[in-house]
């Protein structure tokens, strides 16, 4: 019997060997999300592609929204008024948190959460009435508003007339009597200082006639 080519059988063993090894590769090889892709068997059933998962991206939130309320005090004439010494409180009407603030220069810029609000005026300015009205306002977002708003603002106006002298007395704590022959009012202290003086220069009349009559009868 004839023996086989021992050198071609080799090389047939080495090519089917690389063939098995190259098919079970491509069979048992994971899939990556970058490659996998649905494909249709042709007998009705697919397979599922698998999807890269998505790291988590933070959602970027909108902007909080602030009130802006600007109080203005001005006198009857619409001017402000600069001078120091007005004070008002603002009151949040749902959780009734209170805020007291200085208005410097005739005009208060202060910043507060939304919601309702009331603003009366506490004391005034030296020579200046206080405005004893309650005003309300609201810091609430318009229905028509952009995306893009982030200040809700509000206005109060103050009105203080000048103060007459017992209003502005009165004001100070000053005891003040009214004048019934001018109407106009007197401080009770500058009463009693007119008074000291006076009796004191009626002291010194009273004394200086004494020393003359005196004198008088020490010549005779």
């Amino acid at each position: 019997m004839k023996k086989g080519n021992p050198v071609l059988a080799v090389i047939i063993f080495a090519v089917m060997a690389v063939a098995v090894f190259t098919i079970a590769r491509h069979a048992y090889a994971p899939v990556t999300p970058s490659d996998a892709v649905a494909s249709d068997s042709g007998s009705g059933t697919s397979a599922i592609q698998a999807n890269p998962v998505a790291a988590d991206v933070p959602v970027p939130t909108a902007p909080a929204l602030i009130g802006e309320l600007t109080v203005t005090v001005t006198d009857e004439g619409g001017n402000n008024v600069t001078v120091s010494g007005t004070t008002v409180k603002i009151v949040n009407d749902g959780t009734k948190v209170t805020y007291t603030q200085a208005v410097d220069n005739g005009k208060l810029v202060f910043d507060l959460p939304l919601g309702d609000y009331s603003v009366t005026q506490q004391t005034a300015a030296n020579g200046y009435a206080v405005d004893t009205g309650m005003y309300k306002f609201s810091l609430a977002l318009p229905s028509d508003a952009g995306a893009n708003v982030q200040v809700v603002r509000a206005n109060v106006v103050l009105v203080n007339e000048k103060a007459s002298s017992a209003e502005s007395a009165q004001k100070t704590g000053e005891a003040v009597i009214i004048n019934p022959i001018t109407g106009d009012p007197v401080s009770v202290a500058a009463v009693i200082a007119t008074v000291i003086v006076l009796c004191m220069i009626l002291a010194a009349l009273v004394f200086v006639m004494r020393r003359l009559k005196s004198n008088d009868k020490f010549k005779k």
